[in-house]
């Protein structure tokens, strides 16, 4: 079945907290009001986050405000690339303490997280967000930009009508300013950039998943962005998979299949698809582990480089080879 295209907004769920229909659907943007996902009807079923990935030369630093219903999770981490050394700061909470995120994206509204020992502050701002994260080790001051074309791939995935998802991702966002550890600034470059996963939803007590994405510049000075993923879509007519050429999305409709072999952590990932297949070289791979009885989870997150190809919606082909990017492959019972 192929899913289809929304083109106006709508709400993500009906006066009764079921899934709307008409929102089951992908665009090209941020047109699905999640405000009806708040936290408080089925709240040990509501997962809602935001999720910052950024990548620079020497830096790699993913920033997680998550309240997935029984608690929430503030985490801050940063690898050195050049040493592959990382520091780790991580907050669990109950029932959204000191946790603050908008109702739906685009309002305007800003995300805060506030615990001993991770202070975490995003606030959009028209064509720019500005990101702040402090943890005892490190902290962030960082802009992110949008480029004048710049869509995003809004998704949502209906398991039934009472168990959904809505996602907006972002990808390859300009982003500059500085990151600080352990007392040395290092200066965010020129050529660095950013991932936002804006995700509301009411999920199964059981989940797993693939996703992956990359950023990088064609040798004819486009620039290429995806992001792709993997096992949780399967069974719903719909998948995480686009292309961004200089901007513009390209949807790929099929799912794709992910081969990495188990007992080879750092071993390639290879990803094939009706109209893609890539490969991705891992440099950097880390356990993320949760175990606190009602919530437990498994997440493997990897970063190196993609290299493969992909066909536009045009039919025509790109090929892609050393672009920076990352693989997450995470399993939750929640």
């Amino acid at each position: 079945m192929t899913h289809r295209e929304l083109k106006r907004p709508v709400p993500l769920v009906l006066p009764s907290g079921r899934l709307n229909p008409e929102a089951a659907a992908w665009s090209r943007g941020s047109l699905v009001d999640a405000s009806g996902v708040d936290g408080r009807r089925q709240w040990w079923r509501t997962k809602r986050w935001e999720y910052w990935v950024v990548v620079t030369p020497t830096h790699i630093l993913a920033v997680d405000v998550s309240a997935v219903g029984w608690v929430d999770f503030q985490q801050v981490w940063l690898l050195d690339r050049m040493t592959d050394q990382a520091v780790d700061a991580t907050a669990t909470l109950p029932f959204s303490i000191g946790t603050l995120l908008p109702r739906t994206l685009g309002t305007g509204a800003a995300t805060r997280a506030r615990s001993r020992n991770v202070k975490i502050d995003v606030e959009p701002g028209g064509s720019r967000t500005r990101l702040r994260a402090t943890t005892p080790r490190l902290s962030a001051n960082l802009t992110v930009d949008r480029w004048p074309v710049q869509e995003a791939l809004g998704l949502v995935v209906p398991w039934s009508p009472k168990r959904f998802h809505l996602l907006v991702k972002q990808i390859g966002l300009p982003v500059h300013g500085t990151i600080t550890v352990d007392g040395v600034t290092h200066d965010v470059p020129e050529g660095s950039w950013a991932v936002h996963d804006h995700g509301r939803g009411r999920w199964p007590a059981s989940v797993r998943w693939q996703w992956g994405a990359a950023h990088g510049v064609l040798p004819d000075g486009r620039r290429l962005d995806f992001t792709i993923g993997g096992t949780w879509t399967v069974g719903t007519p719909s998948t995480e998979n686009a292309a961004f050429l200089d901007g513009r999305l390209h949807k790929l409709q099929d799912e794709l299949s992910w081969e990495h072999d188990a007992f080879e952590p750092l071993g390639p990932i290879t990803v094939r698809g009706e109209r893609m297949a890539a490969t991705f070289a891992v440099e950097h791979s880390r356990d993320d582990r949760t175990n606190l009885t009602i919530v437990t989870g498994h997440v493997t997150q990897s970063f190196g480089t993609w290299s493969g190809w992909i066909e536009l919606d045009d039919g025509s082909r790109v090929e892609f080879s050393g672009f920076d990017g990352f693989v997450e492959d995470a399993v939750y019972r929640w």
